[in-house]
């Protein structure tokens, strides 16, 4: 939503949370996975684009579990 102080529009105020730690091997498939369905949920039940960082080892192996599953 945009607040509108006079004829200017400006976006909300943004906010950065940080998410519980998971408990498990990030070598683990399901693991990402589970990161991934969590991400998605929260996302879809607060209204808000999610933007998760990766290094480069976990964002190739979360990429294999996005295509995995679209398969």
């Amino acid at each position: 939503l945009l607040e509108s102080p006079g004829n200017k529009l400006y976006p909300n105020k943004s906010g950065i949370t940080f998410m519980p730690i998971i408990d498990m091997s990030l070598s683990d498939l399901s693991c990402i996975h589970s990161i991934l369905h969590f991400v998605c949920d929260q996302s879809a039940k607060y209204e808000v684009t999610p933007i998760i960082t990766f290094d480069q080892p976990l964002f190739q192996k979360a990429t294999y579990v996005i295509n995995s599953q679209q398969e």
